[in-house]
């Protein structure tokens, strides 16, 4: 895959200006709390996408904040891009393999010795060194899209160990492609040949892929003895006993299995069995402390609930699904809620297994945002419906679904003179209306800030209190 080399020749970091508006505590149960003011000199705001840290533009290169304004990274006139896990690419000089990657304290992890950086895991990555080429094969090029005319070939993948800042091995061009999974006991790579290939952690070569995990969930299986996990010392054994791999959910943290004596269980990545086989026909799904579970009724219909690890059945197996909610934190549940489906009907029950909201609605003709949704009536109007229940129609031009990181607590909205604020699912406003666009509002990940910018255009940063 031929990538573009715009941390080297293109020094622009793509952030997205915030245009938003003062806010204000207002009816709603949901207040907004100042907490900090960004000058309206700063060319543009950003949330980092796995914490509560901004990135804020300013004349002189970057600087890093809290939501509080408390600085974490002084400004920085070399930083090019952000990486995962509060990591930057920064740039020591125009050119070729002149790139290092900082940490969010501002240390030099990894040497000014590259051109590009893939963050695997929250301790590993690798850094690439590239070298030119003329001809037609090549993995990288200069300029935006990768439409500039000079070409790279990767000369080496460099593995870094980022607790130590220190080379842990290499791999040549031939070794990896672009598909790596990171294990306990080593890595999982994909060659440029397609094949399958592990490595320990020191980056030795262990052994071949027998058969293709990447077009797998993952990279388990089963023997007579009980489950390994490839790529582990022949004998050893993940999960000692009568047990076969059914599934993995939830990337390398959980494995479906199934007992020689019928039914599936949830096994952690230590081999510890989480939910005992036997008694569940089928487990889909896991939202951090929680799983989906079924059993089958006395007319053979899978019915489903969610099973709390380490405790038990929270929600009873009464349904036919529960609907993906796509919020930041898990797929199922949402502050607390899961959508139910009974009946072809939807509704909302809580993690004590009630029902909160009737299960009634139609999921054919509604905007699911979270732990509420929109049903739109023949004459155009809005009705919000919690997962508490409450029911309100509003008089609001539009109501904005997008990904507000509040799934579904808070909701853009657009009045008679077409300026958007913020409601809460049961309608209350709660700032003012003054922006001119539904994304005038920049929600941290989880959704416990909003930077929204006021009528002199200073980026205010605002605690959320629910």
């Amino acid at each position: 895959m031929r990538r573009t080399l715009a941390c080297l020749l293109v020094l622009a970091l793509c952030i997205s200006f915030v245009s938003a508006g003062m806010a204000e505590t207002a009816v709603s149960g949901i207040t907004l709390t100042e907490i900090h003011r960004i000058p309206s000199s700063s060319y543009s705001v950003k949330w980092l996408d796995d914490r509560d840290q901004l990135l804020v533009s300013l004349r002189a290169g970057y600087e890093l904040i809290d939501p509080y304004g408390e600085v974490i990274l002084p400004v920085n006139e070399a930083i090019s891009s952000y990486e995962a896990n509060g990591y930057f690419v920064v740039i020591e000089e125009r050119g070729v393999n002149k790139a290092g990657l900082l940490d969010s304290e501002g240390t030099l992890v990894i040497p000014y010795a590259y051109s590009d950086f893939t963050i695997i895991s929250d301790r590993y990555c690798i850094a690439v060194i590239l070298e030119e080429t003329d001809g037609d094969d090549y993995d990288y090029a200069s300029g935006w899209f990768g439409t500039g005319s000079d070409r790279y070939l990767v000369s080496a993948y460099d593995f870094y160990d980022l607790e130590t800042s220190a080379v842990i091995g290499s791999l040549e061009r031939s070794d990896y492609r672009r598909s790596i999974k990171v294990f306990p006991d080593g890595f999982l790579t994909e060659a440029r040949n397609g094949t399958d290939r592990w490595f320990d952690l020191s980056l030795n070569f262990v052994k071949e892929g027998e058969k293709s995990y990447f077009s797998q969930y993952e990279a388990f299986d089963s023997t007579d003895a009980g489950i390994v996990r490839a790529g582990m010392e022949p004998g050893e054994l993940l999960l000692e006993g009568n047990y076969t791999v059914s599934s993995v959910v939830k990337g390398d943290n959980f494995c479906v299995i199934r007992s020689g004596s019928g039914g599936y269980g949830l096994m952690d990545a230590q081999g510890n069995i989480v939910i005992p086989c036997g008694e569940y026909r089928d487990i889909q799904h896991c939202d951090g402390e929680y799983a989906v579970v079924s059993t089958r009724d006395n007319s053979d219909q899978y019915r489903y609930g969610i099973y709390r690890i380490g405790e038990g059945l929270a929600v009873p197996c009464e349904y036919e699904k529960f609907e993906w909610l796509h919020t930041p934190k898990s797929t199922h549940i949402a502050n607390g809620y899961a959508m139910a489906v009974l009946d072809g009907k939807v509704g909302y029950v809580d993690m004590n297994g009630e029902v909160t909201c009737p299960i009634k609605y139609s999921p054919n003709n509604i905007e699911v945002l979270g732990s509420s949704f929109l049903v739109t009536d023949f004459d155009g109007s809005y009705h919000i419906i919690a997962a508490d229940g409450a029911q309100t129609k509003v008089d609001y031009k539009e109501l904005h679904k997008y990904s507000n990181n509040t799934a579904g607590r808070l909701i853009a909205a657009q009045n008679a003179d077409d300026l958007w604020g913020l409601i809460d699912s049961h309608g209350n406003p709660v700032t003012e209306f003054i922006q001119s666009s539904a994304y005038g509002f920049s929600f941290s990940q989880f959704g416990d800030y909003v930077v929204i910018s006021d009528k002199d255009n200073n980026s205010v940063v605002y605690k959320i209190d629910y």
